[in-house]
């Protein structure tokens, strides 16, 4: 959903109060929203991470039990089996449920109380302060090392060596070859050259 459409939602005259039967939460950042966004009076199960903005004075907590999680709730590395989660008392809850109809006024103006001061405490800049402050408390103070000076010795510069051949060149014995010309003085091609062959005046080959 679109901000607007959340805003839409929270705000939604139908909507008198916000309700969660949440078996656990890590923060429960739409419960915040909710509360921030619209003031009205925020239900939600009295256990888990959304404690840190809904107190039982100005929020409505439900009573329940730990109970430990279903097999088919089971989710190997995040929900392991024997772990436990919260179980709201319904029939407590639908009691609560009719006494907030019945006072609903009482418990608007305390969300509208909650709304303030959730929306001062989680502002950007009240989080960028406590997050600096945290960082400077539990953080080690970073330094910049000095700087190392390093002297090396001074080492002599290595000759070049070059590698002897111990191969010797065989000499191409040029003697007796000769270009086979045709009629005209032309390179014959086709012509096969022979060791001490000759052309005679009419183009033919002989051996001398």
């Amino acid at each position: 959903m679109t901000e607007p459409e959340l805003n839409s939602l929270y705000n939604h005259p139908k909507v008198k109060v916000p309700i969660s039967f949440t078996k656990g939460e890590g923060f429960g950042r739409p419960l915040l929203e909710a509360c921030v966004a619209s003031g009205k009076p925020i239900m939600a199960s009295g256990w888990s991470g959304h404690l840190d903005f809904l107190n039982k004075d100005e929020s409505i907590l439900l009573n329940g039990t730990l109970e430990e999680i279903h097999q088919s709730a089971v989710w190997e590395g995040v929900i392991n089996k024997g772990t436990k989660w919260f179980q709201v008392d319904y029939n407590n809850a639908a009691n609560i449920m009719h006494h907030v109809w019945k006072q609903y006024n009482i418990f608007r103006r305390r969300g509208v109380k909650l709304a303030k001061t959730n929306e001062e405490l989680f502002s950007f800049n009240t989080i960028q302060e406590r997050t600096a402050y945290l960082m400077d408390k539990y953080l080690p103070e970073f330094t910049v090392p000095e700087e190392v000076t390093m002297s090396l010795p001074n080492l002599p510069k290595l000759k070049k060596i070059t590698k002897k051949s111990n191969k010797k060149e065989v000499p191409i014995e040029k003697k007796g070859l000769k270009m086979l010309t045709g009629v005209g003085g032309e390179v014959n091609p086709g012509a096969k050259a022979s060791r001490g062959a000759e052309q005679a005046p009419d183009g033919e080959i002989i051996n001398a």
